[in-house]
């Protein structure tokens, strides 16, 4: 895979531009510039490239608080019913 202009072909960044990184550089331009940051400016690009990234991605569902820890999981495809862990416990048919 190519990300080269006109390859019609995109690959995943290695390293994408995180909120934090675009606030960052959107402070250091904004430093330089007397506290504004110009119109089309790296900093201005990189903000926009955070917030479409952080857009695209989808959250993971939280973990009730009952279950303690408030570690995130993904959502299950198919939940087990209680016949199937009947059946996997041998309880059942």
């Amino acid at each position: 895979m190519s990300d080269k202009p006109g390859s019609g072909q995109t690959q995943e960044p290695k390293n994408p531009m995180t909120k934090e990184a675009a606030s960052r550089i959107q402070s250091s331009t904004a430093k330089q510039n007397d506290g504004g940051v110009p119109k089309g400016s790296f900093a201005t690009r990189a903000q926009s490239t955070a917030d479409k990234l952080k857009s695209s991605v989808k959250p993971l569902s939280r973990m009730s608080d009952k279950q303690g820890s408030g570690q995130t999981q993904a959502p299950k495809k198919n939940p087990m019913t209680t016949e199937d862990a009947a059946r996997i416990q041998g309880k059942g048919a």
